[in-house]
């Protein structure tokens, strides 16, 4: 996952899959952001695993579909939950990550 803050407000977040970089450089032009000389900008790439990534990704595409836009409701009215990695069918996901941190000031 990548979340882009800036000036302390989460600005952008995104899924990002790796497995096609194979440890290249990845060009990530997704946000459509204007910076200002000044502006504080922090990115913060998270490495989650495949399970947390399948209840990100149907979450999302819950929070998205013809039954409701998530911005505009608590949770939308849907037949299903996004995919647990609890044993119990419990709404949820339980998981640890890292993140790496970038820190820097548009000049």
């Amino acid at each position: 996952m990548i979340d882009l803050y800036i000036n302390g407000t989460l600005i952008a977040h995104s899924l990002y899959q790796d497995d096609k970089s194979d440890g290249e450089e990845i060009i990530f032009d997704d946000f459509d952001i204007a910076f200002n000389p000044g502006d504080h900008v922090i990115i913060d790439f998270l490495s989650i695993d495949k399970f947390t990534d399948e209840f990100f990704y149907t979450f999302d595409q819950i929070s998205d579909s013809e039954h409701g836009d998530f911005e505009d409701t608590i949770m939308p009215v849907t037949t299903y939950n996004p995919t647990s990695n609890w044993d119990n069918s419990a709404f949820g996901n339980f998981s640890a990550y890292s993140v790496r941190r970038y820190n820097r000031i548009v000049e």
